[in-house]
């Protein structure tokens, strides 16, 4: 995937990843189905023993997002960390 090509998809990846909530509540069991499916492909397990959710993948657009939110020690100092790298693609957020 060309460059150009990787940062649109992931902006795609983080400005639906910032909606789901809102998608996930204002639509019908057809638009969550979907979504289910674009972030799980392979589907979500639910265990009664323990009450946990599981899913043996995540869509791997979706899978660098939550590691934004993580940056260890050595990530901080480094400037080509995945991390770094798509940091900018955030957009800016104001009051």
């Amino acid at each position: 995937m060309e460059s150009s090509n990787l940062k649109d998809t992931f902006e795609w990846a983080i400005n639906i990843s910032l909606k789901l909530p809102l998608l996930w509540d204002s639509d019908g069991v057809g638009v969550k189905e979907n979504l289910q499916k674009l972030v799980f492909p392979k589907g979500i397990s639910y265990y009664h023993k323990n009450g946990a959710f599981l899913t043996d993948e995540v869509n791997e657009v979706f899978e660098p997002i939550p590691r934004l939110n993580c940056i260890s020690e050595s990530d901080k100092n480094k400037q080509g960390s995945i991390s770094a790298a798509l940091s900018n693609l955030v957009g800016w957020t104001g009051f």
